[in-house]
């Protein structure tokens, strides 16, 4: 098992397709601009799935002890980072982040079956118009079929549509506030050398700060 930046490797190394397919099993989601702020997922995870965590905000977190960090970028005002880790006998189904200033969002994500894993983040565009689209790193799946997940974090917004190929998880926002909200997408079944962008168009978007963007590829047990 190794966890690195950039990387985790669950089960085994990336090439070939028609492994066993990586799933989603719980999705939890937090926000706030408390101490911590405390994610909990439905049921407590299953030792040796993958929990994968999408964090967005003004700054990146602290995150919880033994959750490691994959893939982050801080850009004016905008931060977006995803955490990793392989659930152990006796993890909790909560777990904290405390942000550094300002408010945090978090998405959490169980999967069983998860194989090699890749993670890669950017600084994108400033919209150019409140309607505009953003477009987020390119993913390529190592062993079929993959998931990719993608996270956009933008200073302000109303809300955010999914483009083809991916379905909207969830637009995190406190309640009663436009700022520093996240978005989460997924895309699902993709074959190996496949290349997948994620992309959404905004609505009621900041125009003056730039939007940053995280993509998660778990790839299937070869």
């Amino acid at each position: 098992i190794t966890i690195a930046a950039g990387v985790i490797s669950a089960v085994g190394g990336g090439g070939g397709g028609g492994g066993v397919a990586p799933t989603v099993l719980q999705t939890a989601s937090a926000t706030g601009n408390a101490t911590t702020v405390t994610v909990t997922f439905g049921s407590t995870p299953t030792p040796g799935n993958l929990l994968l965590f999408i964090v967005g905000g003004r700054l990146a977190p602290t995150p919880p002890p033994g959750v490691a960090l994959i893939t982050g970028v801080v850009s004016t005002y905008e931060a977006i980072s995803a955490y990793a880790r392989l659930v152990v006998s006796g993890d909790s189904p909560s777990w904290a982040f405390v942000p550094p200033s300002d408010i945090l969002d978090v998405f959490a994500i169980e999967i069983s079956n998860a194989g090699y894993t890749e993670a890669t983040s950017s600084s994108l565009a400033v919209p150019s118009t409140s309607g505009g689209i953003s477009t987020g790193p390119w993913a390529q799946a190592l062993s079929g079929p993959a998931l990719v997940f993608a996270g956009f974090e933008a200073d302000q917004a109303t809300s955010a549509a999914a483009q083809t190929g991916f379905t909207e998880l969830a637009f995190i926002a406190m309640t009663g506030s436009l700022y520093h909200p996240l978005v989460i997408l997924q895309g699902g079944n993709i074959a190996p050398g496949t290349t997948s962008t994620p992309g959404i168009t905004w609505t009621g978007v900041s125009t003056s700060y730039p939007v940053v963007a995280a993509t998660v590829v778990v790839n299937a047990i070869p």
